[in-house]
């Protein structure tokens, strides 16, 4: 319901978080005095969550947050990196705070460049939005850091759009697609196909992964769920 306090290079200390102005509603059955500010969610270049790209490692990327102030107060923006959590706790429990990557930013605009780690891996974008009346909003957003051969491959698979029906998979691309393979997880190939589609009521319920070539020659791998 609170915010961290004594976080080294981060300027929050315990604010409220909209939870408490939604129990004292719900207890005195009166209208908060502060309202804390309306965060509804970052977007990374433009994407929201679920549809992040793999960023370059030290790459700038600009992060946006939608946030208001329902009694217009001038806002400012706190943002960090921090690495993805590993360490998670259960039913409220203590749950250690993962390491920070780079500095804290602040400024008064819900705008900000930010630099991604120069280490690949999973990490997650933070905004803590004051309003300066001891009420804050927040909002994370994960992305992950890549090889550069890893984005080349990311990049390529969003060309494809793979639709599974009952007994079938279809291949749909801008491109002319000429081949699809469906390999078992132990690599057997279980059918070969120049063509955008593949029948499986034949197959066996289990994972299978699935290998698709346009004719320009972009090559993407996808996991397929046969049930």
């Amino acid at each position: 319901m609170f915010v961290e306090s004594n976080v080294a290079g981060l300027s929050i200390n315990g604010e409220a978080c909209p939870t408490v102005e939604t129990m004292e509603k719900l207890w005195t059955g009166a209208e908060p005095k502060e309202r804390a500010p309306i965060v509804e969610g970052i977007t990374m270049n433009g994407k929201p969550v679920r549809q992040t790209e793999v960023f370059k490692s030290g790459s700038v990327v600009k992060a946006v947050a939608n946030a208001s102030d329902p009694r217009g107060y001038e806002l400012t923006y706190h943002w960090e990196i921090l690495k993805e959590a590993t360490q998670l706790g259960t039913g409220g429990s203590y749950e250690p705070r993962p390491n920070r990557m780079g500095k804290v930013v602040t400024g008064n605009s819900n705008e900000q460049d930010i630099t991604v780690p120069n280490v690949v891996g999973n990490y997650r974008l933070f905004v803590y939005v004051l309003n300066g009346r001891g009420m804050v909003g927040t909002s994370n957003i994960p992305f992950q850091v890549g090889s550069v051969s890893a984005i080349q491959t990311a990049v390529i698979e969003q060309l494809f759009t793979i639709a599974q029906g009952v007994d079938m998979i279809q291949v749909q691309s801008e491109n002319e697609v000429v081949s699809t393979q469906l390999f078992t997880i132990g690599g057997q190939l279980v059918v070969n196909s120049d063509t955008d589609m593949i029948d499986t009521s034949v197959l066996a319920e289990g994972i299978y992964v699935l290998k698709v070539q346009d004719i320009t020659g972009n090559i993407g791998t996808f996991k397929i769920v046969v049930k």
